[in-house]
């Protein structure tokens, strides 16, 4: 089993202009300076460039780019696609993550296929098939589906997983629509690679209980859980005594498995220029957000260019060569709002490795009172103390005990045991246990 503390995603179409991985290899500095832990790079393997329209996606069409090319429709599983550069650059940036002290992990495309993927001519059942020999096109995403029933291609797909295991040397794997594809399939995957590297990561997109039964409950590390239901606070629709009584709640305070995210490569896509409208708050919702994804147990998974409040247009159909300008403005990091996120976000991050089993940890409330999440969690010698105001007016509280020194603290003041926060504020401290 794999662990991490946090991941940060990149999209190599939008992470930088040239969207190669020898551009985005000279960020990654700047990423471990984050504080970060592991990098996962969305799907690059060499993309099915099919011009027939009947096998885009919905949202690529809509995304107006013109781009033959979906990163998860691929044709070849075993080479990176000539969009982004080389086998060889792949080895050089998965070093270079390496030399900087975090993990690489690989995004797996095994749901479906392009209709011309290199494989469907040398495994004659590799994909399923309809009466008149021609792949079958799924319903959600019109792409060839791949054939599990075929012992041929999962042995295929199996020296895939072991070939960027070893030969690349990846930490592990994010699983598209993991849940989509049979777990037996991931179980014996997983139990080849971890052979040899037992603290290989598997991290699923999809969740599925059966898929965490006795039998399986190993084969994932982490599976996507968005974020917790801090939405519902933030609007109203819920209070702080409703939202510690709700079964989610338990679920959230629980679910150690969880990757919790604001955004990722589909929802940015999704928002389009909406994202400007959403990422332009230096306190408010999106700090109390991602405090609760840092805060929570499970592990904060965050969208690159997050951590310099980038709002910039960020849709993984756009190219260099379709759909014009598509990257992050990295200007934004001289911004005021910029140097306070990445801040913000460094903070968190070293909390993260500070204590690694906050992942874990069973967290116990210090308030009921409504509009304020106040809660800690016991970490070997010492408790985590936060409270966050969710609202957008002043709020007090009296506490037995308050962290002298704050870990983080936004629009907040301590008068002996009494904690008071401005607008969204927070504070967040260390008391010896």
């Amino acid at each position: 089993m794999g662990s991490c503390n946090s991941i940060y995603q990149i999209s190599l179409r939008t992470f930088t202009k040239k969207g190669t991985l020898k551009a985005a290899q000279e960020l990654i500095p700047h990423i471990a300076r984050m504080g970060f832990d592991s990098i996962y790079v969305c799907s690059l393997c060499e993309a099915d460039a099919d011009p027939d329209i009947m096998t885009w996606s919905p949202r690529q069409i809509l995304s107006n780019s013109g781009n033959p090319k979906n990163s998860y429709k691929i044709k070849d599983f075993f080479h990176v696609d000539p969009e982004y550069g080389t086998d060889e650059d792949l080895r050089d940036f998965i070093k270079c993550v390496h030399k900087h002290g975090m993990k690489y992990i690989f995004d797996l495309v095994y749901l479906h296929c392009g209709r011309n993927a290199v494989f469907i001519d040398e495994i004659a059942d590799s994909v399923i098939k309809g009466g008149d020999g021609k792949p079958i096109i799924g319903e959600t995403w019109p792409f060839a589906r791949i054939n599990y029933e075929s012992a041929e291609m999962r042995e295929y797909l199996w020296k895939n997983m072991l070939y960027y295991a070893f030969d690349f040397d990846v930490d592990g794997f994010r699983c598209d629509v993991g849940n989509k594809v049979p777990v037996d399939f991931w179980a014996e995957g997983a139990r080849r690679i971890r052979e040899k590297k037992p603290n290989f990561i598997m991290l699923s997109e999809g969740f599925d209980p059966a898929y965490y039964s006795d039998e399986y409950k190993d084969v994932f590390d982490l599976w996507y859980l968005g974020d917790c239901p801090q939405k519902a606070l933030l609007k109203g629709e819920m209070t702080t005594k409703e939202f510690k009584e709700e079964e989610i709640f338990k679920d959230c305070q629980t679910d150690s498995k969880g990757a919790r995210y604001l955004e990722n490569h589909d929802t940015a896509s999704d928002m389009g220029s909406k994202r400007a409208d959403k990422r332009t708050r230096l306190y408010g919702p999106d700090n109390f957000e991602t405090l609760m994804n840092y805060l929570w147990n499970g592990v904060p998974f965050v969208w690159n260019g997050f951590e310099v409040a980038d709002n910039s247009v960020q849709s993984m159909f756009a190219s260099r060569e379709y759909g014009g300008f598509n990257s992050i403005d990295w200007a934004y990091a001289l911004t005021d709002l910029g140097v306070e996120r990445m801040n913000f976000i460094k903070s968190l991050n070293a909390i993260r490795n500070k204590h690694p089993e906050l992942q874990f940890s069973k967290m116990s409330w210090l308030s009921d009172k409504e509009g304020m999440l106040a809660f800690k969690h016991s970490l070997n010698g010492e408790e985590l103390f936060a409270v966050l105001n969710y609202t957008d007016k002043e709020i007090s509280e009296d506490f037995d005990k308050i962290p002298e020194k704050a870990e983080l603290c936004g629009s907040a003041a301590v008068s002996k045991n009494t904690l008071t926060l401005g607008a969204y504020g927070y504070y967040v401290g260390y008391i010896q246990e």
